[in-house]
This record gives C-alpha cells, sequence and structure tokens, in this order.
C-alpha cells in the first residue's frame, strides 16, 4: 500500500535520526499509538515499527499494546462530534396577553372610547332651548323660553356581556335623574334590565325625544306610565320584538309619597310584516297593570303640547280612594318613503274602593310626515321604534341643504267620566323641522286648540294659538 509504505520510510527516518535519549523514544511511541488507532497503520505493521523502536531502545518488546496512560487515551480517541456548545436559550416564557389598542373617536355619537371588544364607554347629550308665543283667548298663557332639555348621559359596556346607561337632566330648577340601569346581554336573543328605565309602553313615549316630528309628544302620553326603577326583560327576532316587567316606586300620576304608590307590571310587544329599505309596516300593543296601597291619590294633568306655559287645560285634580290603574295601549306605523305615518291609542281603567265608580279614561292621535329632500326615517328594528332623518347632504354655505321634514298631527284627550270632569281637548298641530346635519335640528311648531269641554277648571270653549320654535343639539 502506497500509504503504509510512505509512513514506514518517514518513521525509519525518523528511528535512524531519533537521538537515543528517553524524550525521544516516548515520543516516538506514542506517535506510531497514534497512528494505529487512526488506522494509519495495520496492526502488523505497527507491532514492527514498534519492536524496532524498543529494539534500537536496548529494551525487550512487549507482546500486548501497553496500556494507554490518560494522555495517550486522549490523543488517540477522536473527539466525538458534538454541536459547539453554546449558551443554553431561557425556555420562552408565556406570552402576556398584549393589551387591546384603546380608541378615542368624537362624531356624530358624541366621544367614544372603545378597549377591544370588552370596554367601551360613549359621553354624550343633548340640549333643547324652546321659545313660545301664544295668542290668548281668556286665560294668560304666558309667552317665554326655556331650556326645555340639558341632558348629560353616559353609555358603554363593561366585560362585554353588560351594558349600562345613565342619564341625568339639568333643565329647569332641579336637577332630576332619567334613566340609569345596568343591562346583561349575553344572550343574543333577550336582555336582562335592572334600574331606572322606561316602561315598556307607547311607540312615541319610549321614542327619543330627539327623534318626534313636532315639539312635544301627543297629550295622551299623560297615560304612559314612565321611568321606573324595576327589573324587566327584552327579545326580539326577525321584524319582532317582546318586553315585560315588575316596577315598583311612584306613579308618574301621583302627587302623594311614593311609599304609597305600589308596584305594576308592565309588557309591550311588536311586529313589522314588512321591512325592506324605506318601506316599514309596524303594529304593536302594550298592557299596563298598577296595584295602589290605600292612602295613594293620583291627579291627571297635561299641557297642551307646548312646555313653555304652566297652564293645563285638562286637569282631573286628585283621584282618591284607588285600587288599581290598568292601561292599554296599540299602536301603528308605516314609513313609505320620504312619507312616515303613526298612530297611538291608549286606554286607562282606574278602579276605586268605598264605593267610588271606577274610570274609564283615553286618548288617541295620528301624525303625519313628509321628507321634502327625499330621506327616509330610520326604523329601529331591535325595539320597535321610528327614528330620525339623517340629511344626505349637510348643510353647507357651498351648496349642502341638510333636510326639510313637514308634519302634521291631529290628537284627542279625553279625562272625563263619572264624577271626574278633567275636560276633553283637541289639537291640531303643524311642524316644520329642519335637520342641518345628523346632531342639529331646527324645529316650528303651530297648534290650536280646535275644541275643548267638559272642563272642570272653567277653560271650556277656549281656543289659543300657539307658536314655538326649537333649537336643538344631540350627541
Amino acid at each position: 500500500m502506497r500509504r503504509s509504505g510512505c509512513v514506514l520510510i518517514v518513521l525509519c527516518a525518523a528511528l535512524m535520526a531519533a537521538p537515543p535519549a528517553r524524550a525521544a523514544e516516548s515520543t516516538l511511541l506514542r506517535l506510531l499509538e497514534v497512528l494505529h488507532r487512526q488506522g494509519t497503520l495495520d496492526r502488523a505493521t505497527y507491532e514492527a515499527l514498534r519492536a524496532a523502536a524498543l529494539e534500537e531502545a536496548g529494551q525487550a518488546p512487549a507482546e500486548a499494546l501497553p496500556a494507554q496512560t490518560p494522555d495517550v487515551a486522549a490523543a488517540a480517541e477522536p473527539a466525538p462530534e458534538t454541536e459547539p456548545e453554546t449558551e443554553a436559550e431561557p425556555e420562552p416564557e408565556a406570552e402576556a396577553e398584549e393589551a387591546p389598542a384603546t380608541e378615542v373617536r368624537f362624531g356624530t355619537k358624541g366621544i367614544e372610547i372603545q378597549s377591544g371588544e370588552d370596554f367601551y364607554v360613549g359621553l354624550g347629550g343633548r340640549m333643547h332651548v324652546d321659545a313660545a308665543w301664544y295668542r290668548d283667548d281668556d286665560t294668560d298663557m304666558g309667552d317665554g323660553a326655556e331650556l326645555r332639555r340639558l341632558r348629560a348621559e353616559i353609555e358603554g359596556t363593561v366585560w362585554r356581556d353588560f351594558d349600562f346607561k345613565a342619564g341625568i337632566d339639568f333643565a329647569g330648577d332641579d336637577v332630576s335623574v332619567k334613566s340609569v340601569y345596568l343591562t346583561w346581554t349575553g344572550l343574543d336573543f333577550l336582555e336582562l334590565n335592572v334600574g331606572r328605565f322606561k316602561e315598556p309602553f307607547g311607540l312615541e313615549e319610549l321614542g327619543s325625544s330627539n327623534d318626534t316630528l313636532l315639539m312635544e309628544r301627543a297629550a295622551a302620553e299623560v297615560f304612559a306610565p314612565g321611568r321606573h326603577v324595576g327589573i324587566g326583560v327584552t327579545s326580539h327576532g326577525d321584524h319582532w320584538t317582546a318586553a315585560l316587567g315588575g316596577f315598583a316606586g311612584e306613579d308618574d300620576f301621583d302627587s302623594d309619597d311614593e311609599e304609597d304608590s305600589g308596584w305594576a307590571t308592565t309588557g309591550r310587544v311588536t311586529v313589522a310584516p314588512f321591512v325592506d329599505e324605506g318601506r316599514v309596516l309596524h303594529l304593536g300593543a302594550a298592557g299596563s297593570y298598577r296595584a295602589y296601597d290605600s292612602d295613594a291619590v293620583l291627579q291627571l294633568d297635561i299641557r297642551p303640547e307646548s312646555h313653555v306655559t304652566d297652564i293645563s287645560f285638562v286637569d282631573t285634580g286628585d283621584i282618591a280612594n284607588l285600587r288599581s290603574a290598568t292601561r292599554f295601549g296599540a299602536e301603528a306605523a308605516a314609513i313609505l318613503g320620504p312619507v312616515t305615518l303613526q298612530s297611538e291609542y291608549m286606554r286607562t281603567w282606574i278602579a276605586r274602593r268605598m264605593g267610588d265608580p271606577d274610570l274609564a279614561l283615553d286618548g288617541w292621535y295620528v301624525v303625519a310626515g313628509w321628507v321634502i329632500t327625499g330621506e327616509s326615517r330610520e326604523y329601529r328594528d331591535k325595539r320597535g321604534l321610528i327614528g330620525s332623518v339623517v340629511p344626505r347632504r349637510n348643510f353647507d354655505l357651498d351648496g349642502g341643504p341638510g333636510a326639510f321634514e313637514l308634519a302634521l298631527r291631529y290628537s284627542v284627550l279625553d279625562l272625563s267620566d263619572e264624577d271626574i270632569r278633567g275636560g276633553v281637548q283637541d289639537i291640531l298641530g303643524v311642524g316644520l323641522n329642519w335637520y342641518l346635519n345628523p346632531n342639529m335640528r331646527l324645529m316650528a311648531n303651530y297648534l290650536r286648540m280646535i275644541d275643548l269641554t267638559d272642563s272642570d277648571p272653567g277653560f271650556d270653549g277656549e281656543n289659543p294659538d300657539m307658536f314655538q320654535l326649537r333649537a336643538q343639539l344631540d350627541f
């Protein structure tokens, strides 16, 4: 073999040239050992060279391979192939959940703060400033102006399934608490409400004051229960809604202490058999039963669809010996492109003690609106309510007109029955609404008392004219 021959020649030369010193001998033996273990020398060659080296040194050859010293073993054994040592990388820690980005927006819904899907806060409010002039018959109604509403509102979501809302009104002489409640929304088809909120009764009453066709709701609103503390459930599906609640606290009719006002159960159902873009048919019904404590007293009175005046032409005075009040309401509405039609009938039966006769009082209205600029009012399917008008082009000096709407309403309220002579009034109202943008509206109303009869306070036959204006901001 060429390789062995070359190595042999090299070793022989080394042997001949090597000094007889002990160090050279030891070095040569180690070299032979390494070459043998690496496979460069076969065993026969290795033994022959080793014997020759020992004979040259004057030693007897060993029969076996000498025991390896630690140094020789270390040199002979090729180091195992291993990965180069690197610094151990620490095990990756569980990645901490990144906090969701917080987004702050300011727009048509006020100031909104959103943090992921779990947290949301919206800050908004409304301001309604009114002025009114009256052409009186016999009773001085008092021209003037007022801050009708100045409301701060906050709503939001906590941990996705819990919503809250609170509103406080600063208009007038007193600060008044409006709706304050918590809603659980854990199920898609059902919501649970706890707090102070409107009892589910009345299409116009449940709708926002920002969305009414005329400045004030129709006089039949006097039969709607309004806001009370209670617990309620609401549900909705494809074009239907249902709501039911139990309530306690002061009745809006009640002129005495709220602790005498008993409890109530109220419910409402609606259905929209036809819903399409710009085309809606809405039907609904509501009922309420309130039981009174023995000392409760009711008084039903309402201003003539104008709030600046303090005069109420219809007023039952105190109704005592109450047992219960049962309310019924029927509602219908249609949206036909730019035209909105809406009507409600409400009736209240009042049961009395001590042999006093029971009473049946009622009221109704019908109203129509026409958006001259062609927009349609929105329909809030999940609540069964009529919304507002959003202009296609906001008012702008460069040519945007906003949106204009005409409204016409006729309403009747009858608060006379048996021994109670609260009066019967018919009012005709005409309105013009100018929506400058989604947050601002200017309103002008003309109202005429068409008929006023059976009024115990002595207002029979009066036919005042009422003209009123409103500047409205909501966000």
